[in-house]
């Protein structure tokens, strides 16, 4: 019999992970949790150094022939998400010709915001930058910035002068109507067949990780409150905008987002969403 193989399992540390990882090793996972924001997650699943990970859904995109998707299972938002935001002092339909400063944290928010930009709101000839420096730093000087996690939450919550800031889950619901998936559960194809026994077994833990800890919620709001320096109202209420499904409507709005990414010449074709088939 073959010795069961050892997942490395990337683990994003933004406050809309933690229902699937809090629990995660209660339920009965012992592998190794390798952390990282998603573009670092991205890079860490494309060559290898991890097994499956919650990631960026622009990465399955670019290189679905190396990956399968965990059904069910997602980071979604039915409108407003509260943690991708575009932070400025213009309005968002006015910002052709401005730079727009990009966190390098993520990969599908970036490309969310080009769409709305560029595809709904017929902006041109934007200069993205992704600074050095703090994009908070900018936002504070009038610039337009775009945050993700829990440092949108943050700044949502303390903007300052005549800043506005605009959620990305909000306006692409008015755009087009569907949910919009911001990350998958994915598995590497050359790990799974090393054991896909192993695969099963994670897909379950996560299933039921998820379940456990969004049934008693309120009993780990405290905790995550306290850790990241939030109100307890706070993190309940965003625990409750997060959409953690993946169901048919959210398929169709991930195949959306990636036709209109090959308008935007972010990737060349759309190619296959393949599910791995867990069983018990």
């Amino acid at each position: 019999m073959s010795e069961k193989k050892q997942l490395n399992v990337g683990k994003i540390p933004f406050l809309n992970s933690v229902p699937y990882f809090e629990l995660l090793k209660e339920c009965g996972f012992e592998g190794e949790l390798i952390e990282g924001v998603p573009a670092q997650l991205n890079g860490l699943l494309r060559i290898g150094h991890i097994d499956a990970s919650l990631s960026s859904s622009i990465e399955y995109a670019l290189n679905w022939q190396d990956y399968m998707v965990f059904p069910e299972l997602s980071i979604s938002s039915v409108g407003e998400v509260k943690s991708v935001l575009l932070f400025s002092s213009k309005d968002i339909d006015n910002l052709s010709g401005q730079t727009v400063y990009l966190t390098e944290e993520s990969d599908t928010s970036v490309y969310l915001l080009r769409i709305i930009l560029e595809i709904f709101l017929k902006q041109t000839n934007i200069n993205y930058v992704v600074p050095d420096e703090p994009i908070e730093d900018f936002i504070n000087n009038g610039e337009t910035g775009l945050l993700i996690g829990d440092r949108a939450l943050r700044k949502a919550k303390g903007c300052i002068n005549d800043t506005h800031f605009y959620d990305l889950g909000e306006l692409w619901m008015q755009a087009t109507g569907l949910p919009f998936v911001y990350a998958l559960w994915m598995i590497r194809k050359e790990s799974l067949d090393q054991d896909p026994e192993a695969f099963n077994q994670l897909y379950h833990q996560l299933v039921a990780a998820r379940k456990k800890m969004l049934n008693n919620v309120t009993a780990y709001t405290v905790k995550a409150a306290e850790a990241r320096g939030m109100e307890v109202e706070r993190v309940h209420e965003y625990w409750q905008t997060i959409d953690y499904r993946l169901e048919k409507d959210h398929i169709e709005g991930l195949r959306l987002f990636y036709q209109l990414c090959t308008e935007l010449g972010v990737i060349k074709e759309k190619g296959e969403i393949n599910f791995f088939h867990p069983w018990k």
